[in-house]
């Protein structure tokens, strides 16, 4: 979890929270935030789902399995504004949904690619 931690503290570092700030707006005790940027404690799934729509990042990023927050990722794909705030926002309800409506959603998305 050390790069897990690493990542989460330059996360809070670059949108300008202190320890203090950011568990307050998150509604975490100060303490634990500072044991998960240590290391020294596991964030629950939950948190860690918190922390990754918080900051806009995937869970992978957070990990350290990938270099680039998902807002970096869109800006390769895109430079308008708009388009990377509508991609973000379907991101998150599509990790929210059931399997399911996932599956529907890739379904979907795959047969408009086939039909261009």
């Amino acid at each position: 979890m050390k790069k897990y931690g690493q990542r989460l503290q330059d996360l809070r570092k670059r949108n300008g929270y202190t320890q203090e700030e950011l568990a307050k707006t998150l509604n975490i005790t100060r303490s634990s935030l500072a044991m998960y940027e240590q290391g020294q404690r596991e964030p629950s799934m939950e948190t860690q789902e918190m922390f990754a729509d918080f900051f806009n990042v995937t869970l992978d990023y957070l990990f350290g399995h990938s270099t680039k927050s998902l807002a970096d990722q869109l800006r390769e794909i895109s430079s308008s504004p708009e388009d990377i705030d509508r991609f973000v926002e379907f991101f998150k309800l599509y990790q929210k949904a059931s399997p399911e409506i996932q599956n529907s959603v890739l379904t979907i998305l795959k047969s408009t690619q086939s039909g261009s």
